[in-house]
């Protein structure tokens, strides 16, 4: 029987990937997103609210994964600004619920934090340097990690920087923007 993987935020670039590769492991993949993608034709999936407590809980407990990836996010800074409230509940309290459930499911949970906890000032950071974020989606990244791991002492957090590639669903992708740029300009001429 394979291992089962659950990625909230699963539509996403870094999601999309993940599962990809996941499956390719031979992992069985469940991704939450807020809608089904075509290009990941074999993993699960299932609209979940993750602001929803209760909605997050019955889908671990119905699932029982051996392991969980925190994806979801409020990670557009000028959103996250506007939209504190929408920002927090993702970024934070959901974390935290999906810790928890994992912990109570002895289930491995990796929750994706961002570099943005800090300031940049000191060019290099290490793991136990402190956080000093410059924008809200940053505070609220630092924020959630603290639930996270109270939850789940064995929770993983990660504190990714600049992420390039392709995108195999959608998602915020450079690379795949300035390839979008590129080509219309070769056939612009």
């Amino acid at each position: 029987m394979k291992s089962t993987l659950v990625v909230f935020g699963g539509g996403g670039f870094i999601g999309g990937n993940l599962c990809t590769i996941a499956l390719r492991g031979g992992w069985q993949v469940l991704t939450s997103s807020r809608r089904q993608h075509a290009a990941i034709p074999a993993a699960r999936w299932r609209q979940v609210d993750v602001t929803d407590a209760s909605a997050v809980q019955r889908l671990l407990a119905e699932e029982r994964p051996e392991a969980v990836v925190d994806l979801a996010a409020v990670a557009d800074i000028d959103r996250a600004q506007s939209e504190r409230e929408a920002a927090r509940a993702v970024n934070v309290e959901a974390a935290r619920v999906m810790a928890q459930a994992c912990a109570e499911l002895g289930a491995a949970f990796l929750y994706l934090s961002s570099d943005a906890v800090f300031s940049g000032a000191a060019g290099e950071y290490r793991e136990e340097d402190p956080v000093e974020p410059v924008n809200y989606y940053g505070e609220t990244k630092a924020e959630g990690e603290r639930p996270v791991l109270a939850a789940h002492p064995g929770a993983a957090v990660v504190r990714i920087s600049l992420a390039l590639g392709f995108p195999v669903t959608d998602g915020n992708s450079f690379l795949a923007a300035l390839d979008g740029t590129d080509r219309a300009r070769r056939q612009d001429r």
